[in-house]
């Protein structure tokens, strides 16, 4: 497939019209083909350099059939050249002739949306780029590709392999077929759809069951998934006094199961409490562009030693990142709470960007404690054991 470093030295760049009997129309016609081959004809393959007029950024797509046959609508596998011809990206992309179709001026911002939802569902660090640049003026269709993107890596002309190329497009086509694999029992409007609306679906990476009991929790609470109202911040409050007074107590057995659901719907409540404030500090800050990077995090993982990742801004109104772990009660935020083991490794570790925000859903308000507030106004005990078999 040397015909990539020819293909772009032939491209013919400025206003013209596609000339499909030109050499450079014949050689991005034969890579396509012989991707087709290489493949045995297991995905669907195009190319195009315009209709009509040359494009800026012309482009070979690989389809899944399953989902899409078409670069207007769905995900697929894209090579796509810069406008200078200076290199190629191969990248999984969102087709956005359908978001311009259905959400007009919000289009590029909700094609973003759903690119940044399937990048969480991906590990990997061969195709870290998303924030491609195409070489094209602002809005173009060009600039609708770069906002389409999900992961790329990025080819210099004449500075690759053509067999690292060769197995780098196997990589990507494996992560692409596990998307489409775990996308098998909902379809890809149904995912906009949820996204968009920031009730976001999971595909392999959460549980099925668990979703489902978060919007059962949330609907027994009286709410859908968005619909909260807004947090106020307030300053850490004073520790209540205690009257000396002895205090008979009733002791009643706990329904663990029932006091486990309570639990976590007041949990659960809360962290949208606060995915909503952070969203909003975005736009308070006039960074939209944000918005959609604020992220429920243990939504996906439990296991990260907190909840949600965000941003702050520092004198110069710079973004940096920023990481919370919500603790929230129904009422009373004087209440004593817990931290595990790991959240408080990750307070120590993260210093001043780690934050708890203590959060009472019933007021609606809440306040902020990072490792410096934790030393100086607040008392830890330890009062849990690790038991374990001895060697014997």
């Amino acid at each position: 497939m040397n015909e990539f470093n020819e293909f772009m030295s032939t491209y013919p760049i400025g206003e013209k019209l596609v000339d499909s009997s030109a050499n450079y129309y014949i050689l991005l016609k034969k890579i396509a083909n012989k991707i087709s081959d290489l493949y045995r004809g297991k995905y669907l393959v195009k190319f195009s350099c315009g209709q009509g007029r040359l494009s800026d950024v012309p482009w070979i797509c690989i389809f899944n059939t399953s989902i899409t046959e078409k670069a207007g609508k769905g995900l697929y596998i894209c090579i796509l050249f810069r406008a200078d011809m200076s290199g190629f990206y191969i990248e999984i992309i969102n087709g956005m002739q359908y978001f311009k179709d259905t959400f007009g001026a919000n289009s590029l911002m909700n094609l973003n949306k759903i690119s940044h939802y399937f990048r969480r569902q991906i590990n990997t660090d061969k195709f870290n780029l998303y924030n491609i640049d195409l070489g094209v003026k602002k809005g173009t269709r060009g600039e609708a590709y770069e906002f389409g993107t999900v992961i790329a890596k990025f080819y210099e002309k004449s500075n690759f392999d053509i067999i690292g190329l060769k197995k780098d497009l196997d990589d990507i086509l494996l992560i692409y077929d596990g998307l489409v694999e775990n996308m098998s029992a909902t379809s890809y409007d149904e995912i906009i759809n949820m996204v968009i609306n920031d009730n976001d679906i999971p595909l392999d990476c959460i549980n099925e069951s668990n979703q489902q009991l978060e919007q059962k929790m949330l609907k027994e609470l009286g709410l859908d998934i968005g619909e909260v109202n807004s947090l106020v911040e307030i300053s850490i409050p004073n520790k209540e006094k205690r009257l000396t007074t002895e205090i008979t107590r009733t002791v009643r057995k706990i329904d663990g199961v029932e006091k486990a659901k309570k639990d976590a719907e007041v949990g659960l409540l809360g962290e949208e409490l606060v995915i909503e404030y952070e969203k909003q500090k975005m736009i308070d800050n006039k960074r939209p562009d944000l918005v959609d990077k604020v992220v429920w995090e243990s939504r996906v993982n439990d296991v990260l030693g907190y909840d949600i990742r965000s941003y702050d801004f520092d004198e110069n109104g710079n973004e940096y990142e920023i990481f919370i772990e919500v603790k929230s009660t129904e009422s009373n935020e004087k209440n004593v709470f817990f931290i595990s083991k790991n959240e408080y490794d990750k307070m120590v570790s993260f210093k001043e960007k780690y934050w708890i925000y203590r959060v009472s859903n019933k007021k609606h308000i809440f306040y902020k404690i990072n490792y410096e507030l934790l030393c100086k106004r607040f008392d830890m005990e330890i009062n849990d054991y690790v038991v374990m078999l001895k060697d014997q």
